[in-house]
């Protein structure tokens, strides 16, 4: 039978989400405590790949089992064998051939940072952008410009794209509490590519520090040949919140 569920995990003592040899991921955790209640290895295929030191609070998984009669029974063995810093819910059967990657319809994200003094108890948890200058006022402004359907090919290190780098970003919100100098910006869209978010992130603070402009922005996106943009925001501010499907 095949099984969809979610997955909230910290990122902070991960290098991401996908399977890596001799290093630790949220993928060979899971499938190892997949492969115990199974007593045969159990393969799990995620939505797409968290880098190393983000996190999730709505990440999905599709993987095979045999027929589960009681889902949150199991869903709680199943948290019984994963680590403190990862945790399955929401499982459901799907019909066979239904994969968390190729069958989404889009994403969300949510990054957060603090620009205010530096937290011991926020360390991998929220990004720390610094005090010195930062004018929150002119992060949406800045974000503004990237909200639409573009070629991003500027704000990701992938090498190629079988979609010519153009992506669809849906929506983009700020939100910033001034008394705790803390911020949030919600991404939703079609799809997100290896550092995309973070690059954007990293652009849109230069804004915000006095070093760039918002207006300067298209002319970074449209800039041919390819010049790939050198400022990435910390990733331990970013979560994969949600997986949408149709």
């Amino acid at each position: 039978m095949r099984y969809l569920g979610k997955l909230a995990y910290n990122g902070k003592d991960f290098f991401g989400f996908q399977r890596l040899k001799e290093k630790r991921s949220v993928q060979a955790e899971v499938e190892r405590a997949l492969s115990c209640l199974n007593k045969d290895p159990v393969t799990i295929h995620g939505a797409g790949r968290t880098d190393a030191g983000v996190h999730a609070t709505g990440q999905t998984f599709t993987f095979d089992f045999p027929k589960i009669q009681d889902l949150g029974l199991f869903t709680e063995k199943l948290n019984a064998l994963l680590p403190p810093d990862v945790r399955a819910f929401d499982l459901e059967e799907k019909p066979e051939g239904f994969d968390a990657r190729h069958h989404c319809s889009g994403k969300a994200y949510r990054y957060r940072f603090s620009y205010g003094p530096r937290n011991p108890f926020e360390v991998g948890l929220i990004a720390q952008v610094g005090q010195k200058d930062f004018d929150p006022n002119k992060l949406q402004e800045a974000l503004n410009q990237f909200v639409g359907k573009h070629d991003f090919r500027n704000f990701t290190t992938k090498k190629l794209d079988p979609a010519d780098f153009v992506r669809t970003i849906e929506k983009i919100e700020v939100s910033i509490e001034p008394s705790t100098q803390h911020g949030a910006v919600y991404f939703k869209g079609d799809a997100f590519m290896t550092y995309m978010i973070r690059l954007i992130m990293g652009t849109a603070f230069r804004v915000c520090f006095g070093k760039a402009k918002a207006e300067d922005i298209p002319a970074l996106l449209e800039a041919k040949p390819r010049h790939i943009q050198p400022y990435k925001a910390p990733a331990e501010g970013l979560y994969l919140e949600e997986v949408f499907y149709e």
